[in-house]
């Protein structure tokens, strides 16, 4: 029986604590903001009551899924912030200093998977359905150029990616328009044992059992993501590109909550196997995030 602990559940440490406005936070709090789906004005209120910008992950993958050399905020950030009188020079700075500091922490600062994991399975299996029109940029237009990946391509992912040990939930967020199977996205990425002393535990989830529990029962609790977040700099190896055609949909009750019910999907699933990181990458990318923060500091602000 294999059990997944929270990474709130942790026993806190000098190494696994950052700095955050001049005071030293648990990493878990840290990156369970990556989670937070608050609203624009719950969000800028925490705001202004911590001093920083917590993560907002909608903005972050959108500055990730654009070039770099030309950062901008997504339009209807930028309305409410016209709105409402919020400097968007200084929220995009607090993004980008976010960015390099989850780069960071997800490198440096979590523990393996084989100190946490207990009696740890020969592999991790994890999920991730695209929102094509979301990821358009990064999938097909010239970052990762997902169009052109086939068995035996090495990949640097670009951006930070929720992946889920449940293939319903990454089923789920499989989504492109027009629809097209080849828009259709999942990657199924196999991290072999061997490699668990390289690839950090990012487990943003309850604790939970995998004797106890089932693909329905987890659905049904609020383990429902079960989800790891990966950073930024993975290599994953393509094993297979396969077409599926014989995902009929599915229902899950829910106890506590609304039912899910994932709809019939003609999909392109790409399965990698992770195969270490690519640190010149991480290195290059936060150096960029750096320099990108001077020179929006050195401007004045309109």
């Amino acid at each position: 029986m294999t059990q997944f602990k929270s990474l709130l559940s942790l026993e806190s440490t000098y190494r696994n604590k950052i700095t955050r406005n001049r005071k030293k936070v648990n990493v878990a709090d840290f990156l369970y903001e990556w989670k937070s789906e608050d609203d624009p004005y719950e969000y800028f209120d925490v705001r202004n009551d911590r001093c920083y910008y917590t993560l907002n992950y909608q903005v972050i993958t959108h500055l990730l899924c654009n070039p770099i050399e030309n950062l901008q905020l997504p339009e209807e950030s930028l309305e409410y912030m016209k709105e409402y009188r919020i400097d968007a020079k200084d929220f995009l700075c607090g993004q980008l200093t976010n960015m390099k500091l989850l780069c960071e922490t997800l490198a440096n600062k979590l523990q393996p998977c084989s100190e946490v994991i207990v009696s740890p399975p020969r592999r991790l299996v994890l999920y991730r359905g695209f929102n094509y029109n979301r990821y358009k940029p990064m999938l097909d237009g010239g970052i990762s150029r997902i169009s052109r990946i086939s068995v035996g391509s090495l990949i640097t992912t670009k951006t930070f990616l929720s992946t889920s040990l449940q293939e319903l939930t990454a089923i789920n967020y499989i989504y492109s328009k027009p629809q097209k199977p080849e828009h259709n996205i999942l990657w199924k990425i196999i991290v072999d044992g061997k490699y668990f002393d390289a690839f950090n535990y990012a487990f943003l989830s309850k604790t939970f059992h995998t004797g106890e529990d089932d693909i329905h029962t987890l659905y049904t609790r609020d383990n429902i993501c079960c989800e790891f977040l990966l950073n930024i700099g993975a290599f994953l190896q393509c094993d297979a590109v396969d077409v599926i055609t014989d995902f009929e949909g599915a229902t899950i009750k829910g106890e506590y909550k609304r039912d899910y019910i994932i709809s019939k999907k003609i999909y392109t699933q790409y399965t990698f196997r992770f195969v270490g990181w690519n640190k010149e990458y991480m290195r290059n990318i936060t150096m960029r995030w750096t320099k990108h923060l001077r020179k929006l500091k050195q401007k004045p602000k309109t």
